[in-house]
């Protein structure tokens, strides 16, 4: 199945809906004189094909998971679970929902690379280079609708290049990688995987709390892999073999 994007979809069991990201180079990072020190230098990587989650993990799929393996559910702060991104949930929790998806599905889905998070984000911001606005994207402000979360894919007007949703904004997502400022400087440019040690873990994509500068897609922030916070979830990858 193709989304309306031209590019193929799979549907899984607990309504997990995986883009297959062609393989290609991309640059990473912002040029000089934009963006963070730790987003410089702006090079060309080659990403291999993958396949990346069309939303964020639900509550509604995440608490599935949580009762098929007698794991506490994490809060919501009231703001409502089924749809909304799962919150409160650490790196250390998305790795062991994607090691329990493998087994269910019998693919290897796994945490996305930094690399191949910005590839799939593409440009300034996922729908292109124009500023955000209320109907394009769940950022800092009221005027959107959404005071804190939002369900997954209230802003299709915000659609990547590729038919993902909610690349920014909404809630900041965990991805692989060990961060480090200087990572840029020495990243191989065959899908680089990050430093190989470290103290906190890549986040990306910006999220409701957040305004323009923060939910550019090559904007990198961090935390520690043991936190739970009501600004960070997750979305899945997928190995293509």
């Amino acid at each position: 199945m193709r989304n309306a994007k031209g590019f193929v979809e799979q549907v899984f069991f607990n309504r997990t809906v995986m883009v297959c990201i062609p393989a290609g180079d991309f640059v990473i990072g912002s040029p000089s004189g934009q963006g963070d020190e730790d987003e410089h230098p702006a090079h060309k990587v080659f990403i291999r094909d993958f396949w990346l989650g069309k939303t964020e993990v639900t509550f509604e799929q995440y608490d599935f998971f949580c009762r098929e393996t007698g794991r506490s559910l994490p809060g919501d702060e009231g703001w409502g679970r089924g749809n909304r991104p799962v919150i409160n949930v650490s790196w250390e929790d998305a790795v062991s929902y994607c090691q329990w998806l493998s087994k269910k599905a019998l693919r290897n889905f796994r945490l996305p690379s930094e690399a191949e998070w910005e590839k799939a984000a593409r440009s300034k911001y996922p729908w292109g280079s124009s500023a955000p606005t209320t109907k394009s994207v769940n950022m800092k402000g009221e005027g959107d609708g959404f005071p804190f979360s939002a369900p997954v894919g209230s802003f299709p007007a915000g659609e990547s290049h590729y038919g993902l949703l909610d690349m920014a904004g909404n809630v900041w997502e965990w991805v692989a990688d060990w961060y480090s400022v200087q990572y840029f400087q020495v990243s191989p440019l065959r899908d680089p995987r990050g430093p190989i040690s470290g103290s906190s873990r890549v986040v990306r994509g910006g999220s409701w709390k957040n305004g323009p500068d923060l939910i550019r897609s090559a904007n990198r922030s961090n935390e520690r892999p043991d936190r739970r916070l009501n600004v960070v979830g997750f979305r899945v990858a997928m190995d293509d073999r």
